[in-house]
């Protein structure tokens, strides 16, 4: 019997991903045909332009580029599957960004982009005209005379710069992190709203690299060049104009032609991104509990229990908050009694699962603080008391631990100084560099970097939150045996927790307490900490709003009884 990440990825994700290929590859011919269109537009004979393009439209010829299109695009879309993350990548500098884009399977991943923009960029170029669609010229009146057609070296070579540009977008700017949505609608709606806006920003996208491109032409364009004149015996033209200056750039014909170009191979490979990014973060629905074996392990338990498959665990923890907000007939499952025995065995696993999750990431929110409000990466002193005095514990990051007995009470207690470590070479070659006034560009800390490193994953314990409260929300009046209140202790002790916390880091790090004011069109991680503040807020007034004053007759601790007062009060 497998396990419920082999389940998944044999009877979920594989679908899943052919479903979304299958759709891109049938949009395919109808992007081509609009291209080829545009790109052959004669608006001043427009007749002509019909007459033209149609007849070749329906041609083997087109039909066979078609499919090298096709064929191209859907091995990038297989390769790239395996890139995609619902925990986004976030580097504290930018030099690990850039060496984090240098390995070798983010190289060969780029390789490839950019020989589909070769493949890609050859058949294209039959579709932008005779300017551009053979890779030599002959002379007018002598046939033996070959010429260089740099318009066609400048295309394909426009092609291979638009696959590796857009492969770095694909890391640097997150375009592989699966955001999912806050509203799940059909995947036919999510698509429509976004082909739109998709369009705009590859537009204003492709103007933004074919600057960068015309300034590496302008430049080095004589290299590529001169290198295929020199292996292939051939010269330019006499009459034509190089494109490596300044009236070759100022060439419209061309521009046009690499705008279409780029507008082209960002949309459809976007397209690609789009539709995976739909099929993926679709919610997918777990047994709550089965009596049998087959599905006891591709049960909701296992899902969210699952710690090899981000995606599977998400989609797991989706699920939970969709039982707990919408599904009566779910919860009831849930909140039932196992046979025999009585025991709320399904509540238990549950409950103890998602707050495993949510201590977890208060643990780290504390390090965190603790480490922001000390200066440095080790644990502030915990006192621990033994009878006839008491033991302090210094724990740093480099698991050194110096233990210090204090004195009985009355004395005077002895001041304990951590040891110092000893500083690695690379750090001081790092901090060298970093006084060099253009590498240490490389080197500055990025804007609230560990800030959203500490909440790149926080997504799933939103979820958990959510959930947690929706349940306890639907137990005053579904829970017929009281299970839930037994656990309600634990659940307001650990929502009170992490809100402290979370609370704590935002006035440590006081850009983390604003919202990113700058808009972007791209997936970003940087809303999850203000997302996770207001779900711990909402949640535990979800709580208070149905329990009112019965909470103070629930059995907690002092302290979490003085955090919980002023969301009673209505304070918070």
């Amino acid at each position: 019997m497998d396990s419920i990440d082999i389940w998944y990825l044999k009877e979920v994700y594989v679908w899943r991903t052919a479903a979304s290929m299958t759709w891109y590859l049938l949009s395919l011919p109808a992007l081509t045909v609009v291209y080829a269109l545009v790109a052959q537009l004669n608006p001043l004979h427009p007749l002509l332009w019909i007459t033209d393009t149609v007849p070749a439209m329906l041609s083997v010829y087109f039909m066979s580029t078609v499919g090298v299109i096709m064929a191209a695009d859907g091995g990038l879309a297989w390769l790239s599957a395996s890139a995609y993350s619902v925990v986004p990548s976030v580097t504290d500098i930018r030099l690990r960004k850039v060496a984090w884009l240098l390995r070798p399977g983010r190289l060969l991943h780029i390789s490839v982009y950019m020989a589909a923009g070769f493949v890609i960029s050859c058949c294209a170029s039959l579709y932008a005209g005779d300017r551009f669609s053979r890779f030599v010229k002959y002379a007018e009146y002598e046939r033996d005379v070959v010429y260089l057609n740099e318009c066609h070296v400048v295309f394909v070579m426009y092609g291979m710069y638009t696959g590796l540009f857009f492969c770095s977008q694909f890391y640097l700017c997150q375009l592989n992190y699966l955001q999912f949505p806050v509203i799940q609608r059909e995947k036919f709606f999510q698509v429509r709203s976004e082909v739109a806006t998709m369009f705009i920003r590859c537009f204003t996208e492709t103007l933004h690299q074919m600057k960068y491109f015309y300034l590496l032409y302008f430049f080095l364009g004589h290299v590529p060049r001169g290198w295929i004149l020199h292996s292939l015996n051939l010269m330019l033209s006499p009459d034509a104009q190089p494109l490596d200056t300044v009236w070759g750039l100022l060439d419209v014909g061309v521009a046009l032609q690499l705008l279409l170009l780029g507008c082209f191979l960002n949309y459809t490979w976007s397209l690609s991104v789009l539709l995976y990014r739909v099929y993926h973060t679709e919610r997918q629905e777990f047994p709550v509990d089965s009596a049998f074996d087959s599905y006891k392990n591709k049960s909701l338990l296992s899902a969210i229990s699952c710690q090899n498959k981000s995606l599977l665990q998400y989609l797991g923890y989706l699920d939970l908050l969709h039982l707990a907000r919408f599904s009566p007939i779910r919860r009831k499952q849930v909140l039932t009694l196992s046979q025999p025995g009585g025991h709320p065995h399904t509540w238990n696993k549950l409950s103890t699962a998602c707050l495993g999750d949510i201590d977890l990431l208060t643990t780290h929110v504390q390090e965190s603080n603790w480490s922001a409000m000390a200066g440095v990466a080790h644990k502030p002193p915990s006192v621990s008391d033994t009878g006839e005095g008491s033991t302090l514990r210094y724990r740093s990051t480099a698991g050194v631990n110096t233990t210090l007995i204090g004195q009985r009470e009355g004395e005077s207690k002895p001041t304990a100084t951590p040891p110092t470590p000893s500083t690695p070479w690379t750090d001081k070659v790092s901090a060298f560099l970093a006084q060099k006034p253009v590498i240490s560009y490389f080197f500055r800390q990025l804007p609230d970097a560990k800030s959203r490193q500490l909440f790149a994953n926080s997504q799933k314990q939103i979820w958990a939150i959510d959930a947690l409260s929706y349940l306890v929300a639907a137990s005053f009046t579904e829970d017929s045996y009281g299970i839930v209140q037994r656990s309600l202790p634990s659940i307001l002790a650990s929502l009170l927790n992490l809100h402290e916390n979370v609370e704590k880091h935002f006035k440590l790090s006081s850009s983390s307490s604003r919202r990113t004011q700058k808009a972007s069109p791209y997936p970003s991680d940087a809303p999850l900490r203000h997302q996770l503040h207001s779900a711990l807020k909402t949640s535990i007034y979800r709580i208070v709003n149905m329990f009112g004053s019965h909470l103070m007759d629930v059995p907690l601790s002092a302290e979490c009884r003085k955090k919980l007062t002023p969301f009673i009060d209505f304070r918070e």
